[in-house]
């Protein structure tokens, strides 16, 4: 699977997540130790935002997160995103991702850990059952080991934790400092 089927595949997924949340748990914790499901909510908006900016190699500007509309607005961003990375030349050169050039292929990268990542949060903290292709979670598995380090140091990872498993996405989970059996209760 390529990296744009694999981003396809996630946000599919992802969005099945997202569209899942009943606002009533709004204030529920989530495996991000910082953020309530809102916050995580607000985030995953604003990170679609940026990956669809990025891969069309636009400038960013983010939206004021409404929570009446939001599950909508991310179906809308989702569905970009699912071609926008698929277009010839998007992973091609460089682009922006907020105020960071980077390599376009690598802000491909981390939109599919992103959307894995942050999709799980999701689901777990909603009591959803994420499971993305296992290509996919093997793909985010080697995005994560290969960056894991510099994400730690940036403080966006934190500190790896025992994945009890060799499962891919288990594994990924773990190196990005979540713990793979994280529940709210």
């Amino acid at each position: 699977m390529d990296l744009a089927d694999a981003i396809r595949a996630a946000a599919v997924e992802t969005n099945a997540v997202v569209q899942s949340v009943n606002p009533a748990c709004f204030l529920d914790p989530s495996p991000c130790s910082d953020w309530d499901v809102q916050s995580l909510a607000e985030h995953m908006l604003l990170v679609a935002g940026l990956s669809l900016a990025s891969a069309r190699k636009e400038p960013f500007e983010p939206e004021p997160f409404d929570r009446d509309t939001w599950q909508d607005r991310y179906a809308e961003l989702a569905a970009d995103l699912l071609d926008a990375w698929a277009e010839p030349g998007a992973m091609e050169g460089m682009t922006q991702s907020g105020t960071v050039e980077m390599d376009a292929r690598t802000a491909a990268a981390i939109t599919l850990q992103e959307l894995v990542l942050h999709g799980w949060d999701l689901a777990a903290a909603v009591g959803y059952d994420y499971e993305p292709p296992a290509e996919v979670s093997a793909a985010v598995r080697q995005i994560v080991e290969s960056g894991a380090q510099r994400a730690r140091d940036l403080g966006v990872f934190g500190p790896p934790v025992d994945a009890a498993t060799d499962d891919d996405l288990d594994t990924a989970l773990a190196g990005s400092g979540r713990d793979p059996r994280w529940s709210p209760n």
